[in-house]
């Protein structure tokens, strides 16, 4: 039987499954990078998965998308600025963890910021990671010099 373009196009937009991959080893893997460097820029949901560098002369802002769940970014500072993650209204909850010279540990915690700005002696490797549950956005990180969630 003959199926029309149209119908074999729906067919294919309606198909949603999960692939298991049973201990497949995958090679190529590579995930997006987005380059931030003294400015501003709203991320999307497509850009869910992303590494995003944060640098430049003077500090960049990486706006997180509207809450979904299952998203997820990765922020790497590139630049000794004061480099915000920026979750609009949504509350960004969880610990970054500082550890300076000597070895000093500081752990900030954070359950009603809305925003994380990395101190203006962070270097470069400060790492912060973000992934939505729908509601929040929970956050884990490693940095030299201890972050700030605001407002507290």
């Amino acid at each position: 039987k003959r199926v029309g373009l149209a119908r074999t196009a729906a067919l294919i937009e309606n198909l949603k499954r999960e692939l298991q991959m049973n201990q497949a080893v995958v090679v190529g893997d590579a995930h997006k990078v987005i380059t931030i460097s003294a400015t501003t820029q709203v991320l999307t949901a497509d850009d869910s998965g992303a590494v995003v560098f944060l640098g430049g002369g003077s500090a960049a802002t990486a706006t997180l998308p509207a809450v979904q769940s299952g998203l997820k970014f990765t922020f790497i500072v590139t630049s000794v600025q004061q480099h915000i993650i920026n979750g609009g209204a949504t509350k960004m909850k969880g610990m970054v963890t500082a550890v300076a010279a000597g070895p000093t540990v500081s752990q900030q915690k954070n359950s009603a910021g809305t925003q994380i700005t990395f101190n203006s002696s962070a270097i470069a490797g400060d790492r912060v990671d973000v992934v939505c549950d729908g509601t929040n956005w929970y956050v884990s990180g490693m940095t030299e010099a201890p972050v700030t969630f605001a407002p507290t």
